[in-house]
Order: C-alpha cells, then sequence, then structure tokens
C-alpha cells in the first residue's frame, strides 16, 4: 500500500502494459519517475519506446534533455501533470518544448487519467495561450499554415520532411526525418534509404 510500481495501474495507467506511449521521435520525460526518461525512435516504420533512466541522485531534466537535476527538485517531488478532463493541452513543467494531452483509459471498473506527451518541433516552445508549438513564445504561426486535413503529409519540396496536422484548419508542423531515411507517402512515415525524385 503506497507504493507506485511500473505494472499497469492507477500508479502507471499506461494501456500497454506500461510501455511509454511514443507520439514522435525524441527523448521525453517519464510522466510518474523522475529518474526516468524515454527514448522514442523508428525501426523500420515502427514507433519504439526505450526506457532509460539516471543513475544515483541525478534526475531527468525535460529543459536539457541529460540527467543534470537531483532528486530534491520539484519534479520528483509532485506530480507533474493535472488532468480533470480528457482531452485538455497543457504546457509539461520545466520543459518548454513538450506539452500534454489528458487521455483516459479504464482500469478495473475505474476511469484513469494520464498525459499523452508531445515534443514541439526544434527551435519551438509550446504557448499555453494558444495551445501550439510557436517560434518564441509571442510570434503567431503564419495564415498560410493551416491544414486542409488531419494527419501526415509529405513535403513536396522535400523528401526527408513532412508535416503534420492536428486537425482541419490546425497548425501544420515540419519535420524532419532522421539522417540516412525519407518520408514514405505509402508507410505515411519515416523510413531507410534514399528519396526518389
Amino acid at each position: 500500500e503506497g507504493v507506485c510500481s511500473n505494472k499497469t495501474g492507477p500508479c502507471h495507467p499506461f494501456a500497454m502494459d506500461g510501455n511509454f506511449p511514443c507520439t514522435s521521435q525524441g527523448i521525453f520525460p517519464d510522466p510518474y519517475d523522475c529518474q526516468k526518461y524515454h527514448m522514442c525512435y523508428f525501426a523500420g516504420v515502427t514507433l519504439l519506446s526505450e526506457p532509460l533512466e539516471c543513475f544515483g541522485d541525478t534526475a531527468f531534466n525535460a529543459t536539457t534533455g541529460e540527467c543534470t537535476s537531483n532528486l530534491q527538485d520539484n519534479a520528483c517531488k509532485t506530480q507533474q501533470f493535472q488532468c480533470a478532463n480528457a482531452g485538455e493541452v497543457h504546457p509539461w513543467p520545466n520543459g518548454p518544448k513538450f506539452f500534454y494531452i489528458c487521455r483516459t483509459v479504464s482500469h478495473q471498473s475505474h476511469r484513469l487519467f494520464y498525459p499523452s506527451l508531445y515534443l514541439c518541433p526544434d527551435d519551438e516552445v509550446f504557448n499555453d495561450d494558444t495551445k501550439q508549438c510557436q517560434k518564441g513564445s509571442t510570434t503567431p504561426p503564419p495564415f498560410d499554415n493551416k491544414c486542409s486535413m488531419a494527419g501526415l503529409s509529405a513535403d513536396p519540396d522535400d523528401c526527408t520532411s513532412y508535416y503534420y496536422c492536428w486537425g482541419v484548419n490546425g497548425v501544420k508542423r515540419h519535420y524532419k526525418c532522421p539522417s540516412g531515411s525519407h518520408f514514405s507517402t505509402g508507410y505515411l512515415t519515416c523510413v531507410y534509404g534514399t528519396c526518389r525524385k
């Protein structure tokens, strides 16, 4: 009693047996344990999560992406997310490039909330007022960056890049595939190999 574990349940309600649900490539803080973090990466067309852990009395720093915090930091003493309703969007504390959307899962006839973490593109931070990733904190996104449909689409000017849209009339975000890969319109993800031009 009073002890949390990585087993799926009220303390760790991921719906996939405790596996961290990756939303994109990158390094993400663990929502429940300040010493843990997750490296999300593509293996072929599959997005995988590799759990990692800081050693000794160090903790993961979501701003630097390294184990440079300590166990006395606020991230280790308090719950880092607040979810009252599914669909709420909030910034991740002490990690301006991260935000989360509150999700729910049913477990043993209980409805549990958990944060689904997202990472802003390079050189962008999450703006809590607009609920979007933006360059700086006050620059509005350009008008022509609106989405006509939700989902992933190829960048017509660069086969190693793609766009992600949250929804119709949402903001189109530009992402680059990892080195040595390109965006596949068939799989709608980055795949290893060179582009056909």
